[in-house]
């Protein structure tokens, strides 16, 4: 019988089950199905109340009453067509997906939050099973696919529907990955078809949102990990063709782009930037405490130094020396797709995108979070094994339980920390709801062509997590609540004023001057004044009534004030 491993503090595992955990062979069927399962319940256990209790958000309302109106005028590909414009050309596949996931599930909000699950989910299985094809054992590949799934510096793409696309760009990207890999593995014909393959999903990655264009033109690195330099060099090759291509068709074309490409100077000043703010927030996710500053960096820093140092010092035949190169390779190629996810948005205008911001400016870190898991992981494992190299050859045994224990423990408190921003999200959506249900049951009967002034409600929930922001979900979210395409609503933001003159009312917001255009100039019989909160409203029909009605009707703040 054999002799017991036992793990740090836990019970004894049979020696078969601990060569289960740290294998480095190829991962079978009935693993990668039990490696879903597990992430799926880690995922509903953090994330199910929001599926419950949430709803739509900002984008989402206008998405949704986009394609809802279009699709009552016309069928379902012209639908399809026209509304592929209210998006960018240089994303095709997009357009297909919010088009199918609206036809589909309509304003059947926890269905929409439940396919945003999913697709994280999916991230996080592809993830897992790239580490494994990359050699990396269970015990390291479980907790680090926890990691991905649960990283709250972009848990954004899980909260929010309409952020749910760039999950499903990772996991193409993913899949690709993992193809080309097998590839490499086989050989022969079957290699280059599962590399045609792995093209084939890379180009679908980038048609449907271009985040991991630059990962996948830096696939060479990842494929050495897996074949000498001789074999991995004609696959990415290929590679870097179908990046150009995607670059030239689509991604890089500026009639196509929705936002005007910068100067090359100010592309490299926005990188910059970008790296800079997302350096802040990969301090912040490296310990438990999600505290931000330098001296978390250093602590990332160090054990991936040292590391690199006792691996070049150590003898090849010394059993640390394959571990430590095995994390220093993981630190290095985290890091670099870090950079590379963030790169991408350097052609926007300045700070336009921001890796920093709370809230629904994280999206544009789903990517990026792939890699700073990865480098905090490596951190971690580092550490334990140059603490067991000084500790001596008895504390060796318990560096693998150590690093996973550590893992699991970093994981549970992404998961603390989402919850948390899910409560956030969950208390923006009920407000938004409140405010709808108020008004669509204290409202009269409207003319046709009414514009609607709605006061009372906050802009945000918390910093970044929107209730009422923009002219366009207020506006949407309106229109299907009452059913009325012909009317418009508008935000009361914090700084508006109204103006009453001869024939008209006329908006103006002291804090965001280009809030209002000429088109939200109302004519009297036409325009509503209501508070969101109280239900109470005025039509007023002329300038007196109109001045006698404005007192009533005060902007909330920025944020909720009780």
């Amino acid at each position: 019988m054999p002799e017991p491993v036992r793990s740090l503090g836990g019970p004894a595992l049979s020696a078969r089950a601990a060569e289960r955990l740290l294998t480095t062979a190829r991962p079978s069927a009935r693993e990668a199905g039990a490696a879903a399962v597990l992430l799926a319940l880690v995922a509903l256990a953090v994330f199910g109340p929001h599926v419950l209790n949430g709803g739509f958000m900002s984008d989402d309302w206008a998405l949704q009453a986009r394609w809802e109106f279009l699709r009552a005028r016309q069928g379902f590909l012209p639908a399809l067509l026209e509304f592929s414009k209210t998006l960018t050309s240089q994303r095709p596949l997009l357009a297909v997906y919010f088009g199918l996931t609206h036809e589909l599930l309509g304003l059947r909000m926890g269905p929409h939050l439940a396919v945003a699950l999913a697709m994280a989910v999916a991230m996080g299985i592809l993830a897992y099973v790239v580490l494994r094809e990359l050699g990396l054992p269970p015990v390291h590949a479980g907790p680090l696919a926890a990691l991905v799934l649960l990283f709250p510096g972009a848990d954004t793409t899980r909260l929010w529907a309409a952020a749910s696309h760039a999950q499903v760009t990772i996991a193409l990207y993913l899949a690709g990955t993992l193809l080309a890999l097998r590839g490499l593995s086989v050989g022969g014909r079957r290699g280059w078809v599962l590399h045609a393959s792995a093209l084939v999903l890379y180009g679908l990655s980038v048609l449907f949102y271009e985040i991991a264009l630059l990962a996948i033109a830096g696939s060479l690195l990842v494929y050495l990990c897996r074949a000498p330099l001789r074999r991995a060099l004609a696959p990415w090759l290929l590679d870097l063709t179908l990046v150009a291509l995607l670059a030239v068709l689509f991604t890089a074309r500026p009639d196509t782009a929705h936002w005007e490409v910068q100067p090359l100077g100010e592309q490299l000043h926005n990188l910059g930037l970008l790296l800079v703010q997302g350096a802040s927030v990969l301090g912040a996710v490296a310990l438990p405490t999600g505290e931000q500053g330098g001296w978390p960096l250093v602590l990332l820093a160090v054990p991936v130094v040292a590391g690199m140092v006792a691996w070049r010092l150590l003898p090849r035949a010394h059993p640390a020396h394959g571990e430590l190169r095995r994390w220093v390779i993981a630190a290095v190629l985290g890091l670099l797709l870090t950079v590379a996810a963030y790169a991408i948005f350097a052609p926007a205008p300045t700070n336009l995108y921001s890796p920093l911001p709370e809230g629904m400016g994280r999206r544009i870190n789903a990517l990026p979070g792939v890699g700073m898991v990865v480098v905090v992981y490596a951190a971690v494992a580092l550490t334990a094994i140059l603490v067991t190299l000084a500790a001596g050859t008895r504390a060796k045994r318990v560096a693998t339980g150590l690093v996973a224990l550590a893992g699991l423990g970093i994981a549970v408190s992404y998961a603390v920390t989402v919850r948390r921003d899910a409560g956030r999200w969950d208390r923006a959506y009920q407000r938004e709801s409140a405010a709808l249900t108020t008004m669509r049951r204290r409202l009269p009967a409207l003319p046709r062509f009414t514009l609607i002034h709605a006061f009372g409600q906050p802009m945000f929930e918390s910093p970044g997590i929107t209730v009422f922001a923009a002219n366009w979900d207020l506006d949407s979210a309106m229109r299907l609540t009452l059913r009325r395409p012909d009317v418009r609503t508008l935000p009361a933001l914090p700084g508006t004023s109204l103006r009453c003159t001869a024939r008209s009312v006329v908006p103006a917001n002291s804090n965001f001057r280009d809030f209002y255009t000429p088109a939200d100039v109302g004519r009297y019989g036409h325009v509503v004044l209501v508070d969101s909160r109280t239900g109470d409203w005025a039509i007023p029909r002329n300038p007196r009534q109109c001045r006698a009605a404005l007192p009533r009707f005060v902007p909330a703040g920025f944020l909720p004030t009780g």
